[in-house]
Formats: structure tokens, C-alpha cells, sequence
């Protein structure tokens, strides 16, 4: 319906002698609801929750979505692109240094078989807090390049069954060298999660399975390792047992680096004992010198070296680098 229609003016047709029409506003105007305010823009803005000062410019052609961008204030720091109206990709700027080292990665939910949690949390994220009540839009992945190099040194894929699977790619070749699966967790069952990851530099496949965030199992080519859990009910120790002074000194050294994704070597007396923290658990593992064995014999005579360390050693490495990874 239009605003207002042309109306004759008598007193102006009077002094021109001519006929001559005025605007008039029509008596009752319905006010323009949301479907024909995004039919007719071509450009608009409403905040976002997602940064401090948050707000989002949206583009549109025959009121259908074609980009969007992310401001913190002034400073542009994503952007989303559209296929068809539907969001496809996102780039991200998150560490606040100017390059979008993060990508997202969507898709539509026509089935409706993804979690409602991924599709609200991708409404939220993509279109901020306007009243926009479609959500079949999910997140499918997110890819993470540090060193610009073009190859993703994580990505963390998202499940239809509410599941996480994420890769990392420590040698910049395109493979992932580990890789940890979270399955979604069913009621009255255990939270399963398991971390594969290749020994170095053997190239021996590892599985550790973890119940309810407590390793239970490390499995290499088939043979199981054993995990032992220490005094402190955080602290694991994998293949052999230390004592509890080393047990102590670790926690010390642990505690004061700082909180997690931790690393470091810590001198027991004669032993060397390399200590690790990711998240809530503390992982320590037995290490010999290169000359020598546990016997404090020479190594390169002596084929009784103790497996377990060495596994070990390596276990351990393969966790700080997915921590390190971890966002």
C-alpha cells in the first residue's frame, strides 16, 4: 500500500487556472515489519555480543544476504560470506593481530539432525542479536593457520551425533600427525574420548582411551602400555612408577610454570623426569640418558632397554603438541 496519494489543490487550481496536485498522507499507515524492511535494504547493522562494542554490517542484493562484516568498535576482525542467502564461510581474526588465521566453515541443516546447541550457537554468532528465527545453519569446521603457510595446523570437525573430531598438523605437510576423538556422551554412560598419534620417529601408531577424562588404556600396534595414576589424583605416570619425593617435585615445578599446557624437564637426583600438564591432568614419564639405561648401563651395549620409558617419552611429546594446538 503506498504512504500517500496526489490530491487536488483547489486554491492553487484557482491562481493558475490549471489543475495542480498535492501529496496527501494517507490516514492509516501500517508500519513496515521486519520481512519488508529486509526485502528493501541493501545495507544494515546490529550489534553483537560476541566482541566488546560488537556490531555487524550485512549486505544484501533482492533482500538476499551476500556478506558480512565483524566490527569491535571500529576494527573489522571477520567476515562472512553467503551462498545463496545461506553462510558458507567465515574468516576470523581472533588473536586481535590483523590476519585471519581462522576459518569456519558452514552449512544448512535441511534434516534437522544436528544439535540444536551447534545451530543456535551459529545463529548467534553469524547474525548477532537480531530476531532472526531460522537456525538450520550449523558449524561443520574450523580450520586454523598460525604460519599463513595456507595449510590448517588444526582443524576440529563437529559430528551429527554431537561428537568433536580434531587434527593437528605438526610438520606443515598436510597430514595430521594427531588426531582426538570426543563422542557424544550418552546418559548414564562414561564420556569416551580417544587420542591417536604417531610415535617419532618409528612412526608407531599410539591410542590412548580415556573414561570420564581418565586415561585407561594406551594402546601401540596392538600391544597395550600400562598408565599408572600417581598420589595426586591429576597425576599419571606412563610405564614406569616413580617415587613420591619425584612425585612432589614435579607438582612444585608444575605449579610454579603456571596452570597448563605445560612442558619441562625436572632433575630428580640422578634421574630425569619429563613433566607435562594438559588441562586438569598432570603426565610424567621416566627418562634415561642417552648413554645410559636404567642400570646405569651403556646403552649401545645393552639391548634390555625399558620400552615402557621410551614409549613413554614419546606419549608425552605427542601431548604437548595437541595441547600447545588446543584453542
Amino acid at each position: 500500500m503506498d504512504a500517500f496519494t496526489l490530491v487536488p489543490d483547489k486554491k492553487l487550481q484557482e491562481v493558475l487556472r490549471s489543475d495542480f496536485f498535492v501529496p496527501s498522507l494517507q490516514e492509516k499507515i501500517k508500519d513496515l515489519d521486519h520481512s519488508q524492511l529486509h526485502a528493501l535494504a541493501t545495507r544494515y547493522d546490529v550489534p553483537t555480543l560476541e566482541r566488546t562494542a560488537g556490531h555487524i554490517t550485512f549486505s544484501l542484493v533482492d533482500g538476499v544476504y551476500k556478506t558480512a562484516e565483524y566490527f569491535e568498535g571500529t576494527r573489522l576482525y571477520a567476515r562472512t560470506i553467503f551462498e545463496n542467502g545461506v553462510p558458507i564461510i567465515r574468516s576470523v581474526d581472533n588473536n586481535r593481530d590483523g590476519v585471519f588465521e581462522t576459518t569456519e566453515l558452514y552449512a544448512l541443516d535441511r534434516s534437522g539432525s544436528f544439535p540444536e546447541s551447534n545451530r543456535n550457537k551459529t545463529r548467534e554468532i553469524i547474525y548477532g542479536s537480531q530476531d532472526f528465527n531460522d537456525n538450520r545453519a550449523y558449524t561443520s569446521a574450523i580450520h586454523i593457520d598460525e604460519n599463513g603457510d595456507s595449510i590448517s595446523d588444526f582443524i576440529e570437525e563437529y559430528t551429527a551425533s554431537g561428537g568433536t573430531v580434531m587434527y593437528w598438523d605438526t610438520t606443515g605437510d598436510g597430514n595430521w600427525n594427531i588426531k582426538y576423538e570426543k563422542y557424544a556422551q550418552r546418559q548414564n554412560e562414561a564420556l569416551v574420548e580417544l587420542a591417536s598419534f604417531y610415535t617419532i620417529p618409528d612412526k608407531r601408531l599410539v591410542t590412548v582411551s580415556s573414561y570420564d577424562g581418565t586415561p585407561g588404556k594406551v594402546m601401540v600396534d596392538k600391544v597395550e602400555y600400562p598408565v599408572y595414576r600417581g598420589k595426586n589424583r591429576r597425576l599419571y605416570w606412563i610405564g614406569d612408577i616413580g617415587s613420591s619425593g619425584e612425585e612432589e617435585l614435579v607438582l612444585r615445578t608444575l605449579d610454579s610454570i603456571g596452570s597448563q599446557g605445560i612442558s619441562t624437564l625436572v632433575q630428580a637426583g640422578e634421574r630425569r623426569l619429563l613433566a607435562v600438564r594438559v588441562a586438569n591432568n598432570s603426565y610424567v614419564s621416566i627418562i634415561n640418558s642417552s648413554n645410559e639405561n636404567a642400570n646405569g648401563e651403556d646403552a649401545s651395549k645393552s639391548e634390555n632397554v625399558n620400552k615402557n620409558s621410551r614409549l613413554g617419552n614419546s606419549l608425552i611429546e605427542e601431548i604437548i603438541l595437541q595441547d600447545d594446538l588446543r584453542f
